[in-house]
């Protein structure tokens, strides 16, 4: 058996469910990637990197996880747009909306995480 028949098998009943019910499965299906990335990209990156002294990490986690979350999702969203023809013609739209959201949700975290790291690398002195 090769090593993706099982996925191949899921995605082809995936393709048989009519196609709203199809989005739900999937979408659902990314939430689930993105809490297994959470958990698991949590214990690899600790055991992977050195610990920054202090807690600019845990800052840095904090940013990190709720954009990485949505990150997730939406890829899910848009797969199922396009793989499965939810709104014919709705692709190049949703191509649009998704990296929009992308760029302003990655922007508006790293903006913050910025400022976060930043405070917390100062001892919380703001220098002007």
């Amino acid at each position: 058996m090769q090593p993706f028949q099982f996925l191949v098998g899921i995605w082809e009943a995936v393709l048989a469910l009519p196609r709203w019910q199809g989005f739900v499965f999937v979408v659902g299906a990314s939430l689930l990637v993105a809490k297994v990335v959470q958990i698991g990209g949590d214990v690899l990156v600790r055991r992977v990197t050195a610990r920054i002294p202090g807690e600019v990490d845990d800052v840095i986690f904090r940013a990190i996880h709720p954009p990485l979350y949505v990150t997730v999702v939406l890829a899910g969203a848009y797969l199922a747009v396009v793989q499965l023809r939810v709104l014919p013609g709705a692709v190049p739209i949703a191509a649009a909306i998704v990296g929009s959201l992308l760029v302003v949700i990655w922007t508006t975290a790293l903006i913050r995480m910025g400022r976060r790291v930043s405070s917390e690398a100062s001892g919380g002195e703001h220098f002007d």
